[in-house]
């Protein structure tokens, strides 16, 4: 798809979008104006959709690889918690599952199980 015909689309969807707002979600967005208040503020949406969101993007590409570094471990850690409850679960001739060490080295496991998620994500799809 061409360029232009992406910013047309968009520009469509946008006025969709600002007309439906207007229509189901009165309560929670006001515009008057009608017609033209409608298609001025999707023609400014897309505008900034176009030349503004990319800048953004790019200024909080750190927040966002520190928020997703973060989501990581922490689904690394709660699934290593719930691997050694599970392996709690067990009689102890059959299996021991114990974490040694302090905080510290939980985090550490931790960090090494995340490496374990993101190169089964990665390698095997």
């Amino acid at each position: 798809m061409s360029p232009p015909s992406r910013i047309l689309l968009r520009l469509l969807c946008n006025l969709l979008f600002i007309w439906g707002l207007t229509e189901y979600a009165a309560q929670l967005f006001l515009l008057t104006g009608g017609l033209p208040a409608i298609l001025i503020i999707g023609f400014l949406l897309t505008a900034i959709d176009l030349l503004i969101c990319p800048f953004l993007t790019f200024l909080t590409f750190p927040l966002r690889l520190f928020l997703s570094l973060l989501n990581i471990l922490v689904i690394s850690g709660l699934s290593l918690g719930i691997l050694v409850f599970l392996g709690r679960e067990f009689s102890s001739e059959i299996l021991t599952l114990t974490i040694i060490g302090g905080v510290r080295d939980i985090f550490l496991l931790i960090a090494i199980f995340s490496l374990r998620d993101t190169f089964l994500r990665f390698f095997v799809q």
